[in-house]
């Protein structure tokens, strides 16, 4: 009786402990960590137990060319997904925040206490050829070929030049930045693409896909 009350404590006291950092977890015996993509993350843990989001606002003022020069004002607003994994009573729930499509920080909560049986990971597979993405397409063109991506995040930046910080701009400039991600399947290396004012800027080659 004395060591099922004990054993009962040691689960009410681990089940009030707070959330704290986390360098990495495990799913299907891949290594999630700072820094994978959520492409990554979909197909190794699935779609998480609960899902939120929120947008940052974010305000930096520099002077990238040194003392006596113009002053640099940026305003980023990002789109913030915060994904908390419970994988049952015998393992810890995860919670992970994404920001532009690859995460930024893993915090460890209590045990969980979900019944079910986790789903397993997966992403959508893309019906296109990896060849058939240059930089310089449109959205409307990717998608055309290939589809809605499974994983497509935003981020606004506002960048303007002033003589100092209390003086109006000189000049601005406005950057929607667009960050989409495309499974190819377990034969190919996915693809992560930037989209700044609707062109496509950048082409990353990511993992291999599912």
């Amino acid at each position: 009786m004395r060591t099922f009350a004990l054993a009962a404590l040691a689960s009410a006291l681990l089940a009030s402990l707070p959330a704290r950092a986390s360098s990495s977890f495990r799913c299907d015996g891949k290594v999630i960590e700072v820094g994978t993509t959520q492409l990554d993350l979909l197909m190794a843990c699935g779609r998480a137990s609960f899902e939120d989001s929120r947008i940052d606002d974010r305000l930096s003022v520099q002077q990238p060319n040194g003392p006596g020069t113009p002053f640099q004002r940026r305003s980023l607003q990002v789109n913030v997904n915060t994904w908390t994994y419970d994988f049952g009573s015998t393992r810890f729930v995860m919670t992970v925040t994404l920001e532009r499509g690859r995460i930024t920080a893993i915090s460890e909560g209590s045990y969980g206490r979900d019944a079910r049986p986790h789903e397993k990971g997966w992403a959508p597979t893309t019906q296109c050829e990896p060849q058939q993405l240059s930089e310089g397409m449109t959205k409307a063109d990717v998608l055309s070929r290939c589809g809605e991506p499974p994983v497509r995040e935003t981020a606004t930046e506002f960048v303007s030049a002033q003589e100092n910080e209390l003086t109006p701009p000189v000049s601005s400039a406005t950057y929607a930045r667009e960050y989409w991600s495309y499974n190819f399947g377990p034969q190919r290396l996915s693809r992560h693409l930037v989209f700044e004012n609707g062109v496509l800027k950048r082409l990353n080659d990511g993992k291999y896909g599912s």
